[in-house]
């Protein structure tokens, strides 16, 4: 072998070496070969990829990130860095945003089949900590006599117009700056075109979040007296669409402008960037409607509890996602060899049926669909038909035929509905007025041999949400959205549980709905998962949990047998009260 201090005869070598020391578990000489190889190559992007995959796997996590985003502003097509980079945010988390390429970021958003999601929430972070995003405190001061610069910043827009902002802070930030564009900036501004621009970058994120931002009487006031001239807005007049970006500020898609406008409207549409954004709002309106129609009912919806469920999630879909970080086809069969054997995977070789079970807006089923692969034909259930078309739209974009939306109940489905090899259960029995019988009812459904994947809420992680629910100005459920966000504007206010701004759930309208105003819901202890395992004759195969979480789980209880004892499990979650993220999602199968 080469010293390390010695150049190789052909530069290729040192990524030659990187790689063979990476493969044989040498991480610190993989991660110096490949140091070499990136200072001997500076505008390749391979060796910044291989430096951060052993980075990752040292544990040096921000700067497997930081050379990932350099990566991909070398090579803004290579998939392998973008789908890296979009698998590493969504499992760790940063400490220091400073040294992270801008440029590489702004090229990950724009990357097709990754979480843009998170990656938003990243590039959001880099602004906020390396550019000062939230330093000033009077938000009016950056857009009324000139726009800041931090607010032109392109990456700062496709941020806000790619995944909903998760930063309390920023929230601040944004919510003055919309009052501050309703309010207070003059309309000849608006010929500005960074301050344009990120107007319609904030309208979209508001579209995202479903306006969750709090409002004022003064914003209500102020914009019930801006009457929108629609046919000047078709005819391009410029005001006219500043008066209609104003609207889309405060109110979504569908009320504002879908009754008056049609795709072919916005072309004419000024400023040009308004059209650009509108126009592909408006089309998917009007596909999901078609959709929604053309949903299959499977068997009545007859129970109250289900019609009561079904009536949240008919007006507040959940969640309106926009991007996934679509896994590779088949790679089911990896995942389920963690948590069973190989000779109860035989049926993933031959056609095979799988019901997702409260599948919502699609998200899970989409990615379980591709994940299964062309054998599987996937069936995705739910009580809400507008989730459903959502889900169906989804696939259609992304390209996923393996599944079929239906409407049912998991109480009411038709006799010649499964056997099922596969079926998931995520987040939805703990919604049923009798969770463990709509469990019961999906056991029916399963094949010999099948298995499931279930997610049922965690008393401890969720034991927050208790005080919430007793605050003087909890609405609930069945509240207006305006009420909605006033309640949720007072938890910000009174800072009555900080832990509830670590919930991935507490930045849109629809997520908070679900996370604190739902109408039916049923937490669990360990134990009682337990007992209905046993007096179902069930077998606990595991927790689906980042690596790192397992890992400590079996340093701290070394001999508990794999995939751990449920009591052992219960004894950790009591010192680590967020290891579920509020709730358990684990697979089973009946025992052999």
């Amino acid at each position: 072998m080469a010293r390390l201090g010695k150049r190789p005869a052909r530069r290729s070598n040192w990524m030659a070496l990187g790689t063979r020391e990476l493969e044989a578990g040498r991480l610190l000489r993989a991660r110096q070969f490949f140091e070499k190889a990136h200072r001997t190559e500076p505008r390749n992007a391979a060796p910044l990829v291989k430096l951060a995959r052993t980075q990752e796997r040292i544990g040096e996590i921000d700067a497997a990130i930081a050379n990932l985003t350099r990566a991909v502003k070398l090579k803004p097509d290579d998939d392998t860095a973008t789908r890296s980079l979009s698998r590493i945010v969504r499992i760790f988390g940063l400490d220091e945003y400073s040294d992270l390429d801008p440029a590489g970021l702004k090229a990950a958003l724009a990357a097709p089949n990754v979480d843009r999601q998170r990656l938003s929430e990243v590039a959001i972070a880099y602004l906020r900590d390396a550019r000062g995003l939230v330093a000033q405190t009077d938000p009016s001061a950056l857009v009324v006599k000139r726009t800041a610069d931090v607010l032109a910043e392109p990456l700062l827009h496709r941020a806000l117009a790619s995944g909903v902002n998760k930063s309390i802070d920023v929230e601040w930030l944004l919510t003055g700056l919309r009052r501050a564009l309703l309010l207070d900036v003059p309309a000849e501004r608006f010929t500005d075109r960074d301050l344009f621009a990120f107007a319609v970058a904030l309208a979209q994120q508001c579209q995202l979040n479903d306006h969750v931002f709090r409002t004022t009487p003064e914003e209500d006031e102020q914009l019930a007296s801006l009457e929108i001239d629609w046919p000047a807005v078709k005819d391009g007049d410029a005001d006219a669409g500043r008066l209609l970006l104003l609207h889309l500020l405060y109110a979504p898609v569908r009320e504002v402008a879908a009754p008056h406008l049609s795709p072919a409207d916005c072309q004419k549409m000024r400023p040009k960037a308004l059209g650009e954004m509108l126009k592909p709002l408006l089309e998917a309106e009007t596909q999901r409607a078609q959709i929604a129609e053309k949903i299959p009912m499977l068997g009545a919806i007859d129970d109250p509890v289900s019609k009561k469920v079904a009536a949240q999630y008919q007006t507040s879909p959940y969640p309106r996602w926009t991007s996934l970080h679509m896994p590779a086809r088949g790679r089911a069969r990896r995942t389920l060899s963690r948590f069973f054997p190989d000779a109860r995977l035989g049926f993933l070789d031959e056609p095979f049926e799988a019901l997702i079970a409260g599948a919502g807006t699609g998200q899970q089923a989409i990615a379980s669909a591709t994940s299964y692969g062309p054998a599987a034909r996937v069936t995705a259930i739910d009580l809400s038909r507008p989730s459903l078309a959502y889900g169906q739209w989804m696939a259609q974009r992304l390209g996923v035929d393996n599944v079929t939306f239906a409407q049912a109940d998991i109480l009411s489905l038709p006799a010649d509905s499964g056997p099922y090899h596969i079926i998931e259960a995520v987040g939805v029995l703990h919604h049923m007025a009798d969770p463990f019988a709509g469990w019961r009812a999906l056991l029916d459904r399963l094949a010999p041999g099948g298995l499931m994947l279930v997610g049922l809420y965690s008393k401890v992680s969720r034991a927050n949400l208790g005080p919430v629910r007793e605050h003087p100005a909890y609405p609930g459920p069945g509240c207006t959205d305006a009420e909605a966000r006033a309640f949720r504007a007072a938890l910000i206010e009174d800072r009555t549980d900080e832990t509830l701004f670590d919930s991935q759930d507490f930045y849109t309208l629809n997520e908070f709905r679900d996370l604190v105003l739902h109408p039916q819901e049923v937490s669990f202890s360990l134990d009682e998962i337990a007992s209905f395992l046993d007096e179902q004759k069930l077998q606990f195969a595991g927790f689906a949990l980042p690596g790192l979480v397992v890992r400590t789980f079996l340093q701290t209880f070394p001999d508990s047998p794999w995939p751990g004892r449920l009591e052992d499990w219960a004894a950790f979650e009591r010192e680590n009260p967020r290891t579920f993220d509020g709730m358990y999602t684990f697979w089973c199968a009946p025992a052999d």
